[in-house]
């Protein structure tokens, strides 16, 4: 392997440290990204517990407790367009009854049809009085591909990069015709 061979492949294999980088910062400048929600009326605390992930999972996972009490419902929002974490897709937020931000997503879809399901779903667990939990999670197959977007297109802008080197580069060997 010539040296001038290897550049595409430090490209590449430096793009994933750099992709996972970037996820990290803007998670931890932004937030954590909520992917889930629970709901309880067990052990007399009615209470939903609002799921977060950080770096996928790696960098850590948390909670955010709202009692149950101080939400008045669920809507679902359509896209707003703009930078940030899933522009362009629908957010089911919790509408909070206090507190200076009375809107707290806890879903994003690309779907409208599916995070409109799991707003209903969760409007009906708020008015059933006898219902004791509910569970909502997000589509992770979706937050896994988004990230590796960057680290494909690396490699493919690497690849195709070296094969117009090869094509160029008299020196190189070339393979012969078949007959």
């Amino acid at each position: 392997m010539q040296r001038t061979d290897r550049v595409p492949l430090i490209v590449s294999l430096a793009a994933l440290p750099v992709a996972a980088a970037m996820l990290y910062g803007l998670t931890s400048i932004f937030g954590a990204p909520a992917i889930g929600l629970k709901c309880s009326r067990r052990d007399g605390r009615a209470q939903c517990e609002v799921q977060q992930s950080r770096l996928l999972g790696i960098a850590g996972n948390g909670v955010h407790v709202i009692p149950e009490s101080d939400i008045g419902g669920a809507t679902t929002l359509r896209p707003a367009g703009g930078a940030g974490r899933r522009a362009g897709g629908y957010t089911m937020v919790l509408d909070l009854k206090a507190g200076t931000d009375r809107r707290y997503p806890v879903l994003s879809g690309r779907s409208f049809d599916a995070v409109e399901a799991s707003t209903r779903r969760l409007n009906g667990y708020l008015a059933d009085p006898g219902a004791t939990s509910i569970e909502l999670r997000e589509d992770l197959g979706s937050s896994l591909v988004i990230p590796m977007i960057p680290v494909v297109l690396a490699g493919l802008i690497a690849a195709l990069a070296s094969l117009g080197r090869r094509q160029r580069d008299p020196t190189a060997p070339q393979a012969s015709p078949r007959h």
